[in-house]
């Protein structure tokens, strides 16, 4: 399901500031709103992910594929709600 949020370090965010993606053939605002990030989200993600590097970096080439694995599952089970966006 696509909520509009952001993710920063597996916990789900919302920002102050919203967006919107519209349908390209008619221009329709589509449902949700998609929350910004903002100077302090980005610092904290950068954070997280300069935490996550060494751990990531030094995991074997298998475990690293199936987590690249893993992510595309997720990506792929949200199906035809973000293949039509």
């Amino acid at each position: 399901m696509i909520t509009g949020e952001f993710f920063v370090a597996s916990r789900a965010a919302t920002g102050r500031d919203t967006y919107r993606a519209f349908e390209a053939a008619t221009g329709t605002p589509l449902e949700p709103a998609f929350h910004a990030a903002d100077a302090a989200d980005v610092e904290r993600a950068c954070a997280a992910a300069a935490r996550a590097f060494d751990g990531v970096r030094s995991a074997s080439l298998e475990r690293r594929a199936g987590l690249l694995e893993t992510i595309a599952d997720h990506i792929a089970a949200i199906g035809d709600e973000l293949i039509l966006r």
